[in-house]
């Protein structure tokens, strides 16, 4: 049986896309999106997990010309940021931003934390290595985490509408103690 590991960023003008998976405990494929602000890639760092592993999944954020989102501490904006569904057998870290830079707005002369150039964010997830959560696992062959990327966007004139990206990253997921080859 060939196993397959996807990043599926869905929403308006959005496509969903299948790679076959990597058997060497490599990162998943990564997958590329343009919304009218941003180019986004992202990955989970692993594309096959065994119950207590730890991995990342990460987005690579490019600003277009001229446009910034806003990073924690930016007051009455939408802050970029990650959220992801629940799921018992799932454990989510904080979700790690890198520096920000204070942008003057000049229309409304306010002074805003944000990100206009290219920045990474990173967020720190466990499968569940826990005796409730094995009996879950142990029936599945692939975990599946679903969530959305929020942010709002400005230029240098304008802020338009706050926007959510869907996220979905199908993971293969190994027997405890297992390896990535073979499936």
């Amino acid at each position: 049986m060939r196993t397959f590991a996807a990043v599926c960023l869905v929403g308006a003008g959005l496509l969903s896309a299948v790679s076959a998976a990597p058997q060497d405990g490599s990162p998943a494929p990564v997958r590329r999106v343009t919304t009218d602000h941003l180019q986004i890639a992202t990955y989970a760092t692993q594309a096959a997990v065994s119950p207590g592993s730890a991995f990342n999944i990460v987005f690579d954020i490019k600003p277009r010309g001229r446009m910034h989102v806003y990073a924690p501490g930016a007051e009455g904006y939408r802050i970029i940021t990650l959220t992801l569904e629940p799921q018992p057998w799932l454990t989510v870290g904080s979700l790690q931003y890198p520096g920000s830079e204070i942008y003057l707005f000049e229309p409304l002369n306010e002074r805003v934390p944000v990100f206009q150039k290219p920045f990474r964010l990173t967020q720190p997830v466990q499968v569940s290595a826990a005796p409730e959560h094995r009996k879950t696992l142990a029936v599945l062959s692939t975990i599946t985490i679903t969530g959305r990327l929020d942010y709002q966007a400005c230029d240098d004139r304008i802020c338009f509408a706050p926007k959510s990206v869907p996220v979905s990253y199908v993971i293969r997921l190994r027997p405890p103690g297992g390896n990535a080859a073979g499936a």
